[in-house]
């Protein structure tokens, strides 16, 4: 049987969205398989690619998006140089650098899974599939968890390390807060977020927009109420004809949610103040409270003002560390510790510096604002603002399934279609039916 590339990248995508049943029993396992997973892959592709008698050609839409990859690569090396000039064994400086680069940054370099991708029709049936049962999976999960098992799901979860102890039954607008596919309530509402817009801009069936819409009001996550509303207001407005089947539909879903919020006897107050907190914490001082200890911290834009001012603004302060507290960290890199976990765009800068920054949101904002104002793969486009917006509050990159998505997408805007030129005088056919287990490519592969 030929394997070809989107038999594979189908593979991977079935484990990123099932991972979550998974996880909990092995936990350890799955991560350093979802890791290993992801970059035999990507090797593997790569040595298919160099081994083909064709010459690449870069293009200006892809220019962009290659000096962001480098930027990032050269970060991460300067990392480690970092690292070895304290006195930290190279063994150890790429062990840090490299489980933080799985956590945060390798979501980035997703893309590289799809080039040589011909068949594209395989993979988006099956990027389909996979967040149409992250749909079901959230329904799922809510109905088990007000029939009375929400202590079972709670206790399966528990091993994977996404249950916070004593919150597993909070509620949010009188409904439980979900796990969901990507272990996370603000996560899970972002992939339906993605979803919805896929959906509107290739003008999907309009059940499946309908239940990705309860889905996402069902996930409680602002995030994702956030984007929602935002990109449904561009999307309303530049589809016009659409705007009474939706209107009518937001109506319906809005008395649904009002009906369930009233029947359940609950204040919308501390939803409000949450909201509230979200934007005012990020200019005013904020206590924080640990096991421990109570301490109140200045804004995070003033302490990142502090910190590039210490480091460098154009360049930031480098790869900060997340997988560990300050407290747990090698005591060479304590003062490397993440920033912060509430906001990620403050967290991007202050690690990537102006530069980073600059390069970040002219790659997910500008550049498809200005596609979708002009109407230029509205479907990809809307996915990456997506992304974008759901920066503002928790990393999305922790979420490979998510980037998986959003890495096929920056695929389709800044690369597809450009990447390569068949040196052999030959027509290939455009159909994918090559194998990347070729004798060419397990020759050179032996030769290594």
């Amino acid at each position: 049987m030929i394997v070809t590339r989107s038999r594979i990248l189908n593979l991977l995508l079935l484990f990123l969205a099932t991972e979550i049943l998974t996880r909990p029993l092995v936990r350890n396992v799955i991560s350093v398989t979802e890791f290993a997973l992801i970059g035999g892959i990507a090797f593997l592709f790569a040595m298919d690619l160099l081994c083909r008698n064709e010459r690449w050609v870069i293009q200006k839409k892809s220019v962009w998006l290659i000096l962001f990859w480098i930027y990032l690569g050269a970060q991460l090396v300067f990392s480690i140089f970092r690292h070895l000039a304290t006195g930290m064994s190279l063994e150890a400086a790429l062990s840090v650098d490299l489980i933080q680069f799985k956590i945060t940054n390798v979501g980035y370099a997703m893309p590289l899974l799809f080039l040589g991708l011909r068949n594209t029709q395989a993979i988006e049936k099956s990027i389909v599939f996979a967040m149409k049962f992250a749909v079901l999976y959230t329904f799922g999960e809510l109905i088990l968890s007000f029939a009375g098992f929400r202590s079972a799901i709670a206790a399966f979860y528990t091993p994977a390390g996404i249950v916070s102890e004593g919150l597993s039954h909070i509620k949010t607008l009188g409904i439980y807060r979900i796990w969901g596919v990507t272990g996370s309530t603000q996560l899970t509402g972002v992939l339906h977020a993605l979803f919805l817009f896929w959906q509107l801009e290739r003008k999907s069936s309009r059940l499946w927009i309908l239940l990705t819409l309860f889905a996402i009001i069902l996930s409680t996550s602002k995030t994702a109420y956030f984007i929602a509303i935002l990109l449904l207001l561009l999307h309303l407005w530049l589809n016009r004809k659409t705007l009474a089947s939706l209107t009518l539909g937001l109506l319906v879903i809005a008395f649904a949610a009002t009906f369930s919020i009233s029947t359940s006897n609950i204040q919308l107050t501390s939803f409000r103040q949450s909201v509230s907190h979200f934007f005012s914490s990020i200019a005013n001082e904020n206590s924080v409270l640990g096991n421990n200890f109570s301490e109140t911290h200045k804004s995070p834009l003033a302490d990142l003002e502090q910190n590039l001012r210490r480091s460098d603004y154009l360049y930031g302060a480098g790869i900060t560390y997340s997988f560990k507290s300050a407290a747990e960290l090698p005591e060479s890199i304590r003062n490397q510790a993440y920033f912060t976990s509430d906001y990620y765009f403050i967290s991007f800068l202050n690690q990537f510096g102006l530069v980073g920054g600059a390069l970040f949101l002219l790659i997910f904002f500008i550049k498809p604002l200005q596609a979708i104002l002009s109407g230029k793969q509205r479907d990809h486009n809307f996915v990456l603002l997506a992304f974008f917006l759901a920066c503002l509050h928790y990393s999305p990159l922790i979420s490979k399934l998510i980037m998986f998505i959003v890495g096929y997408s920056l695929w389709q805007v800044y690369i597809n279609r450009v990447e390569i030129v068949a040196n052999r005088p030959s027509n290939p056919s455009t159909r994918e039916s090559y194998s990347w287990l070729n004798t060419r490519t397990l020759d050179a592969m032996k030769s290594i």
